[in-house]
Parts: C-alpha cells; sequence; structure tokens
C-alpha cells in the first residue's frame, strides 16, 4: 500500500541499500537506536504521523510498522 512504499523509500534512504521488503526486519538490515531515532523524524516529516522509538523497535518490518503507521494515521 502507499504507506509501505513511504517507509520502503524512507528505510532505503535511511539504511543505504538498494531493496527493502516489507518482511525485512529493520535491525537485521543495519539499523541501531541512532538510526531508529531518524527514522522516526522522518516518518513525521514525510508521513505526518507522530510515533515513537519504543514503537520502531516494536514493529520493526515495513508490513508491521505500516499497519501501526496506518492505525496512527486515522487516530488523528
Amino acid at each position: 500500500n502507499e504507506i509501505e512504499l513511504e517507509l520502503v523509500k524512507i528505510w532505503q534512504e535511511l539504511l543505504g541499500v538498494d531493496r527493502v521488503g516489507i518482511y525485512d526486519d529493520f535491525f537485521e538490515l543495519g539499523g541501531h537506536s541512532l538510526l531508529a531515532t531518524r527514522l522516526v523524524s522522518m516518518i513525521r516529516k514525510e508521513l505526518e504521523v507522530e510515533i515513537s522509538i519504543r514503537e520502531i523497535f516494536s514493529h520493526t518490518t515495513i508490513s508491521s510498522l505500516g499497519s501501526h503507521v496506518s492505525v496512527q494515521s486515522e487516530g488523528v
């Protein structure tokens, strides 16, 4: 879906990888706590959704995070 596509673009830019699947794990692709902080910032900017760093650690795949962000954006 559209949110997952945006998240893929963000992850590719942030992690410096060419391909990201929706079931790839952020931390297995090279993500760490500092990049998680930048990820939160980029999601706020690009998707205009407030999420916490804790949520990045709970939703480590595009699929899971995309579903979570969808729910968050509906609640706004």
